[in-house]
């Protein structure tokens, strides 16, 4: 039924209950009328407005279709043109430079005339952009810590909405339970991005309100009494439209899944429900409520609300147009409501847009309205860029990978060039972390380790296969052919050269890993089998879990050292000093044993304590003199479980003494690179700190626990009540305060660590005084883990939002020479700097083509620059949303660089 034919039949029986808005009456003769006479006239306004409404749409249908045609023969057209000369304009921090006499002798640009250097702008004209290129920006905000009315799914349906447009490849800014003032400070943050251009995205969850036909989003802290009071203390939903229609991009999606009871009707005049429908709205626009105007939707009971749960299916579909999705959400949130609920969308919407395109339709180019904010190329000579000082010297995101499970073992190649990551899902993903590339994912990669020099991954797949992966060189994994079937258990020595291996039929084996060649077939085991590699790796020690006796083996050449059989029950737990010289052994009921590894025989006999106890944890120290272990008193039942941290002499098998007495359970603890120092962290929530020379309690450090300890032992990181604290280690005092973070992540020699608050801002502090560095933003929620590469200038964040982030300093040669010494002039700084050059690669975002200055675009960190690129190497970037930059940096001044020789690669 069409609007039109609804007035006429429809209308006297439902206008009432739909609440809809009539056309204003004169005040006078409204008095006058009877209300026939004004149902009359509102019937005759509503088929009048609808006959506008009706001519409007189909102009704008022929315009659209008009304007389609010419943006295709204009692409076609600036392709097909032959090369353009045109003098490249400097906007931004480089505008300077293309004046006369201010181009850097140094980088070898031409002098621009003045005639070009007051020449008038050139209009802006479009940009060719592949739609798999074009920027996607998303708010997503979720409110439901109301005092009034609290809400349940807002927050998970904020969480999930912000992780799949980002796992859709959408940059996303997002809030939660935010305030008035918090609300306002994120719009104004994502309309300033949105004039970059490209798809923007706002969603909204939480408690919205309908007043006089326009809608308003509430914040957590608002106070509203009165209908009257909501302009100033809720937030107008038109300010986001005003913001999509004031940066001109191309497409605008705004969900508003804001449809629920208005938590403030009793104090209000009106009795509106819902939210009204937005008439005005910009060109390119689609506006989605999770329900009809002026009807309400429930909040839901599940995880996510009916309405969310069906959008964030619908817009993984692969290539699915934008209203086909919200179609299907239609479909399927009716469906489950058994159609109380309607979702509803109003759209200006000409172009295709796509959630999840396919690679055909990546590649379809679009015109975008805007051009990015740029630094410029420099004039008469497009093959000189300048760039600010602080791309080299902050990290940049140079990755982001989508991940389906979370991480179950990862970390850098001891080079750093690699990093490997084995998700939940059993899948390995490596990626050079130069350039960020992918450069293998292997599915079915099974239980994961890494050998301890971290070059090795291997995985040992349910079906018995097994993988290695060399990080050094961006080989495939290697599948080793020639191994026994069902294998059970497999791992590699620390250095990686030896494979050892378990099958039920033949026990353990030792391979070459790098040829796959057998070694010797060792012995088999009786019960679960056991192994461990020395530090060395010189050494194999062999068991079941029901043995009483341990084999040793000469991993190099394969041949048995010893039979251990010094137990008389089944071994229970064993333990390396650090340089492998000895073993400590104990089984239940029985004595501990100290063997010594290099021809296997036992030297000392001792008890743990009464009945033998097995230690929970042991540690050799003192350059193996002595043996420290969290073990009970008495392995008695009688006498109750109670343990201690002690300490015995391996020489003589005495006791020495006790450190952490009983009543204090010990959760972890941790020594100092040395040896000297012990941190206690206990159950009773305070870190214990002992001199591990004179087993003298140092300290108590109240309410904090452990998370790192420097490299140099010469830093703590301990996390409290009010959030992370660096404390230096010889005096036990805290030299800076983190409030607000939750985690911390220590590189072992770049002298940073990285902390995260619950939402996933991760900031990077210098480790000598705990100054901040900068922040890194770009995960959606916690952090999971964070590993820094050795050198410190590579790290990889994993979030629980599902995404593996890289982050990298660039690799930049005598980079310590760019800075200005305090007691250097200008002219001697300049002088010094002439001749420094240095190559340049980064991971960027491709924002657009312009033919007519054959130019690319392309995002560093924030920036954006121009690099110079010919038509056809354009077409082959084309639904490419990244690519490699790669040239040479020259010296400027104190604040600029120049990227010279500029040139774009697709990834590998």
């Amino acid at each position: 039924m069409t609007l039109k034919s609804f007035v006429r039949t429809g209308l006297p029986a439902v206008c009432a209950s739909l609440a809809l808005t009539a056309l204003p009456v004169h005040a006078q003769t409204a008095q006058k009328l009877s209300a026939a006479d004004k149902l009359k006239q509102q019937m005759s306004a509503a088929m009048a407005a609808e006959d506008a409404r009706m001519a409007e749409a189909a102009a704008a249908k022929a315009t659209a279709a008009k304007q389609e045609a010419e943006r295709k023969a204009r692409i076609e057209e600036a392709l097909a043109a032959p090369t353009v000369s045109a003098t490249a304009l400097m906007r931004g921090t480089a505008a300077q430079a293309g004046q006369p006499g201010q181009a850097p002798a140094a980088a070898g640009a031409e002098q621009a005339t003045s005639q070009d250097a007051q020449a008038p702008a050139a209009p802006a004209t479009p940009e060719m952009v592949a739609m798999g290129a074009e920027q996607r920006l998303a708010l997503v905000i979720g409110n439901a810590a109301y005092k009034s009315s609290p809400l349940i799914n807002p927050l998970n349906d904020a969480r999930a909405m912000a992780i799949k447009l980002q796992q859709l490849g959408f940059t996303v800014i997002k809030r939660e339970n935010a305030t008035m003032e918090e609300m306002m400070s994120a719009v104004r943050e994502f309309g300033n991005q949105l004039k970059n251009g490209g798809v923007g995205l706002f969603y909204y969850a939480g408690h919205g309100i309908q007043a006089k036909g326009v809608n308003y989003l509430v914040p957590v802290d608002a106070n509203i009494a009165r209908e009257d009071e909501l302009a100033t203390r809720a937030y107008n939903a038109n300010e986001v439209l005003e913001k999509m229609d004031t940066a001109k991009n191309r497409i605008n999606l705004v969900v508003l899944d804001a449809c629920r009871d208005n938590p403030f009707a009793r104090s209000f005049r009106s009795g509106s429900r819902g939210l009204a429908g937005m008439d005005s709205t910009p060109k390119g626009t689609l506006v989605a409520y999770a329900t009809s105007p002026g009807s309400t939707a429930s909040d839901g009971s599940g995880a996510n609300g009916l309405y969310t749960a069906q959008l964030l299916a619908a817009m993984a579909e692969p290539g699915m147009k934008v209203e086909d999705v919200f179609k299907r959400v239609r479909e399927g949130v009716q469906a489950e409501s058994d159609g109380k609920q309607t979702p509803w969308e109003m759209s200006s919407i000409t172009g295709n847009f796509y959630f999840n395109p396919t690679a055909e339709q990546q590649s379809q180019p679009v015109v975008s309205a805007v051009q990015a904010p740029r630094v410029g190329t420099m004039a008469r000579n497009a093959s000189q860029t300048l760039i600010p000082r602080k791309l080299i010297e902050n990290y940049q995101l140079a990755g982001n990978f989508a991940i389906q499970a979370g991480a179950a073992q990862g970390g850098f190649s001891g080079s750093g060039h690699h990093f490997a990551l084995v998700t939940g899902d059993k899948t390995l993903h490596v990626w050079n972390t130069d350039t960020g590339a992918a450069t293998a994912t292997e599915p079915g990669y099974g239980v994961p380790s890494m050998s301890a020099n971290r070059r090795f991954l291997l995985g040992l797949a349910d079906n018995g296969k097994v993988t290695i992966t060399d990080l050094h060189n961006e080989a495939a994994p290697k599948v080793l052919a020639g191994l026994p079937a069902g294998i059970t258990k497999a791992g590699l020595s620390p250095d990686g050269r030896r494979l050892v291996i378990y099958t039920r039929d033949d026990g353990f084996m030792l391979y070459d890993a790098e040829s796959g060649q057998r070694m010797a077939k060792l012995d088999s085991v009786d019960g679960e089998p056991r192994y461990e590699f020395a530090p060395a790796g010189n050494r194999l020690l062999t068991w079941g879990s029901r043995d009483s006796t341990m084999k040793l083996w000469d991993s190099e050449k394969g041949n048995k050292v010893a039979r251990m059989s010094d137990h008389w029950d089944p071994v229970a737990m064993t333990r390396f000093s650090r340089d492998g010289a000895w073993l400590m052994s104990a089984a239940a009921n029985d004595k501990a044993v100290i063997f010594r590894m290099s021809d296997g025989d036992s030297v000392r006999r001792f008890n743990f304590g009464d009945g033998n106890p097995v230690p929970q944890l042991a540690d050799f120290f003192q350059d193996g003199k002595r043996l420290l272990a969290y073990v009970l008193r008495s392995a008695r039942q009688e006498l109750g479980a109670v343990m201690h941290l002690g300490v015995w002499d391996t020489a003589s098998g005495n006791f020495v003494g006790t450190l952490l007495g009983d009543g204090i359970t010990v959760r972890n603890y941790r020594f100092s690179p040395d040896r000297s120092r012990l941190f206690v962290n206990a159950g009773d929530r305070n870190l214990y700190v002992f001199d591990m020379n004179n087993l003298k309690r140092l300290s108590t450090l109240a309410g904090v626990e452990l998370l790192h300890v420097s490299p140099d032992g010469r830093r703590l990181i301990v996390k409290g009540g009010e959030g992370v604290r660096l404390v230096d280690v010889q005096t036990l005092s805290p030299l800076a305060r983190m409030p607000g973070q939750v985690s911390a992540h220590m590189s072992a020699k770049g002298g940073l660590f990285v902390t995260s608050t619950e939402t996933g801002m991760l900031t990077l502090w210098n480790l000598e005084n705990g100054d901040a560095i900068g922040h890194l933003k770009g995960h959606l929620d916690a952090i999971t883990g964070a590993v820094f590469s050795d050198d410190g200038r590579r790290l990889v964040t994993v979030g629980t939002d599902n995404m593996a982030k890289l982050w990298a300093l660039p690799e930049i040669r005598e980079a310590n020479q760019l800075v200005k010494d305090q007691f250097e002039s200008s002219a001697e700084y300049h002088k010094r700097m002439t001749n420094w050059s240095s190559p340049y690669s980064a991971l960027v975002t491709l924002v657009g083509y312009n033919a007519d200055t054959q130019t690319y675009s392309v995002k560093v960190g924030d920036v954006a620059i121009d690099v110079p690129f010919e038509r056809d190497a354009a077409r082959k970037l084309l639904g490419q949303r990244q690519a490699i930059v790669t040239g040479n940096l020259r010296f400027f001044d104190v604040e600029q660089l120049v990227l010279a020789d500029a040139k774009l690669t697709r990834l590998p």
